[in-house]
């Protein structure tokens, strides 16, 4: 089988996911995931590797499409409407450090790039010192400014942070979900082998209280992936990125342009609502933060 090499923020979110998922949810987002990759031209794919397995390792960061995905994914945990950082903010603090770490990430995706300087000002405890007690909102925050420079090790951490934030809130399922079976009889199903997987050590080291937000991350980078980051046609990689630049009226020109490349409805109908989901999470980003009323 194959290696192939991934940015190291990447590579951690995909062993995150292996860690955090039940193992029927696992293995749907592996095989997904997996077929993507094989998709996406690498570099340093080694074409005499005997390994009987599909082997990922870390490479250098950098700008390029999974550098992208990443972003956009960490983008995500902090602002999306559903299950994003933001929507769990119970301060005002929380609600300002999370803006503050979504803008930077919004400039990074816009090619601005921060300085290192600037992400790590946002974790400077001397010049941004933590509130008392920092919730789950904040937390999360802080560990993805950690990412931006370029700190992977807090790759878990972030995503564990951003599922505590909606435990117990009964959040549900993604409307789309990739990795959990859409019937009853399905989810019983699985949950029967989850149950068989643990018993024999092949679950999550330490199974989560509540997996429901790591179905709700594993949607959002599986739905990333399926995008058509390397399109061959110059009109489409135009209108593409126009429409992650913050251009929601080209959408449908962009997919226009997919039926004439013979892209199946089903992609399409993917695309589009990913798409959407992205241009809602750049509106987030974008809020004004409300800053507290001082005495005069």
């Amino acid at each position: 089988m194959p290696y192939y090499v991934l940015p190291p923020v990447l590579f951690n979110t995909v062993c995150a996911f292996h860690e955090s998922l039940p193992a029927s949810a696992r293995a749907l987002f592996e095989t997904d995931f997996y077929t993507r990759l094989e998709l996406m031209p690498h570099p340093e794919q080694s074409n005499y590797d005997q390994s009987p397995t599909f082997d990922l390792i870390p490479a250098t960061p950098g700008v390029g499409h999974l550098d992208a995905i990443s972003h956009w994914f960490f983008l995500g945990l902090l602002v999306d409407g559903t299950g994003g950082a933001l929507k769990a903010a119970e301060t005002a603090d929380d609600r300002a450090k999370v803006l503050e770490v979504a803008r930077l990430y919004l400039r990074w995706l816009d090619g601005d790039y921060p300085s290192h300087g600037e992400w790590q000002a946002i974790t400077d405890e001397e010049k941004n010192p933590m509130p008392e007690t920092p919730t789950n909102s904040y937390y999360t925050a802080w560990m993805l400014a950690e990412l931006g420079t370029d700190n992977c090790t807090f790759v878990s951490s972030a995503m564990s942070f951003a599922a505590t934030n909606h435990y117990g809130k009964k959040l549900r399922r993604p409307p789309h979900c990739c990795v959990v079976a859409p019937s009853m009889v399905g989810r019983l199903f699985d949950r029967c082998l989850n149950l068989l997987a643990r018993s024999l050590g092949r679950g999550p080291s330490t199974p989560v209280p509540d997996p429901t937000h790591f179905y709700w991350q594993a949607t959002w980078l599986l739905d990333l992936m399926n995008l058509r980051w390397l399109p061959t046609d110059a009109a489409e990689e135009e209108l593409f990125r126009d429409i992650l630049g913050g251009n929601e009226d080209g959408i449908p020109a962009y997919l226009k342009c997919l039926r004439r490349n013979k892209v199946e409805a089903e992609v399409l109908a993917r695309t589009e609502r990913t798409l959407q989901c992205l241009l809602d999470w750049r509106r987030r980003a974008s809020t004004p933060t409300k800053r507290k009323r001082t005495a005069s």
